[in-house]
């Protein structure tokens, strides 16, 4: 991650009003809501976001557009060292919010070393922001049948254990593993103790291969 998410790669003339803008948010201790412009990927796994702040800032009474956001980390909910989280796609003109952390989060960002020295001495600083998915406006609210009265919704596809998992819950294995060996042990050919099984039953009642003639036959020759 760089240092600057808000004003990397802008020209330097705009340096000044930037500063200005950001030290007017900054007083707020607020978060902005934004669009996702860009989803940055290392190695083919999701880093961060670019994002368009979605409102403009008004400063001594004129209203002043706002600096786009780089490479911005996304707050997943994680734990277990990453190998227990909670994803879900992401696209650019999705929408949500950058939150100025309490510091300068750039050489933890990039190194994860502990306790590292907060190099700029940057507090609630619009540079070092983390992006939540979550705000929308009411105009484009989530829909009707994502929610319930009762009961807690997860909404779309949903994929459990690893984006290769193919049941919705991980009770779906168990029971599908169940129904499988049930159906195994009835479809398996199997004798009783002592018995030896025939050739079974005709639809008229008769065993099958044996006729009233043969029965009779049968009994000339024991004769």
């Amino acid at each position: 991650m760089t240092r600057s998410q808000i004003t990397e790669g802008s020209p330097t003339v705009e340096d000044a009003v930037k500063a200005v803008v950001q030290d007017e948010l900054q007083r707020g201790n607020g978060w902005l809501p934004v669009e996702i412009v860009k989803v940055n990927t290392d190695a083919g796994v999701v880093r961060s976001v670019d994002a368009e702040p979605l409102i403009r800032a008004v400063i001594n009474g004129e209203s002043v557009a706002l600096p786009r956001a780089l490479d911005v980390p996304i707050a997943w909910q994680a734990a277990n060292g990453g190998a227990s989280a909670i994803t879900f796609p992401l696209a650019a003109g999705d929408t949500g919010r950058i939150q100025p952390a309490g510091g300068d989060i750039s050489a933890w960002m990039a190194s994860g070393a502990k306790r590292t020295d907060d190099i700029e001495q940057g507090t609630l600083d619009l540079s070092d922001s983390i992006f939540k998915p979550d705000v929308r406006p009411f105009v484009e609210l989530l829909q009707a049948n994502a929610f319930s009265t009762t009961d807690i919704v997860l909404s779309g596809p949903v994929q459990v254990g690893d984006s290769t998992a193919t049941d919705f819950v991980a009770l779906a294995s168990k029971v599908l593993s169940e129904l499988q060996a049930i159906k195994a042990a009835i479809e398996t050919p199997h004798t009783h103790a002592g018995v030896t099984p025939g050739v079974g039953i005709s639809g008229n009642g008769s065993i099958v291969g044996y006729t009233p003639s043969s029965v009779a036959a049968e009994k000339l020759r024991s004769k």
